[in-house]
């Protein structure tokens, strides 16, 4: 906002976890360079969550974009790795290299675990539960929750199996 004032003009916008720096704080507001935020809009960084899971529901709804990593439009890894960051762990921003660089494989017929990572070429969804897992998707065009079984079926379709379980 050009304001402490929530009725004042936008400036800008921000992305989720955009990290800003802030020079005061009046009227609920934090004062930057870009403008004034809502204190309420932001998190110390000293405060990060540690369910990515949890992160990743945020972004229910959001269109699929390929090669996207905001709330504006977002892609499986774009979803992975903006769940990952703000529970302060690195992670680079496409599929192959997720796989390679995140957590250590579990052996084939392992359970899923919540936040565990399933790949498949050119593909990863988040484990949110024993049958539940969240990604965004081209079939849905959007963030979406998907039963496991079914997604490994109607991805092993079009893309094949399932490449690597993953356990963060």
């Amino acid at each position: 906002y050009s304001q402490p004032d929530f009725k004042s003009a936008d400036r800008s916008s921000l992305s989720f976890a955009s990290r800003v720096s802030v020079q005061s704080e009046a009227a609920s507001f934090a004062k930057t360079s870009l403008g004034y935020i809502p204190l309420q809009h932001l998190t110390p960084l000293t405060q990060t969550s540690h369910d990515p899971a949890s992160v990743a529901g945020l972004f229910l709804g959001t269109p699929y974009l390929w090669g996207g990593n905001s709330s504006w439009g977002i892609d499986c890894s774009g979803l992975v790795q903006a769940a990952l960051l703000a529970c302060n762990i690195s992670s680079p921003a496409d599929s192959d290299q997720q796989k390679s660089q995140l957590g250590w494989a579990c052996p084939p017929g392992s359970a899923y675990m919540r936040n565990d990572l399933l790949f498949w070429k050119g593909h990863v969804a988040l484990i949110t539960g024993p049958d539940m897992l969240i990604h965004a998707n081209a079939h849905h065009m959007a963030v979406t929750y998907e039963p496991i079984g079914d997604a490994v079926q109607r991805i092993a379709r079009t893309d094949g199996p399932v490449t690597a379980h993953k356990r963060l």
